[in-house]
């Protein structure tokens, strides 16, 4: 992705560029997939407790915390989607769009 935002104004011939939408993407997507790293460590986490220390059996763990697991995943896999989202949008936007103008700079008296 990095290679991606270096480049892609060089190649489109691009003289000004915002990388504000860069940053808004890398941070969605990198924020959402610790958390997503985070539940998957933590429901495993849970399951072993549950398993080795408690005694219970696989599917009866399953059952206690599996909807929790994946309404989680769901909310931080909607974030890491909006980050993909702010990259495919940018990535078919740079240089097709109107470079903005560039007001003069006030004198000095």
């Amino acid at each position: 992705m990095a290679m991606i935002y270096i480049t892609l104004p060089g190649i489109r011939g691009v003289k000004t560029f915002n990388p504000s939408r860069a940053f808004q993407s890398f941070w969605w997507m990198t924020i959402s997939m610790i958390f997503i790293v985070l539940t998957i460590t933590g429901a495993g986490m849970v399951q072993v407790y549950m398993e080795r220390l408690m005694g219970l059996d696989y599917v009866s763990v399953k059952a206690t915390y599996n909807l929790w697991f994946w309404i989680l995943r769901a909310i931080f896999g909607v974030g890491f989607l909006v980050g993909v989202w702010i990259f495919v949008v940018d990535f078919f936007k740079i240089g097709r769009e109107p470079a903005p103008e560039l007001s003069p700079a006030p004198e000095k008296a």
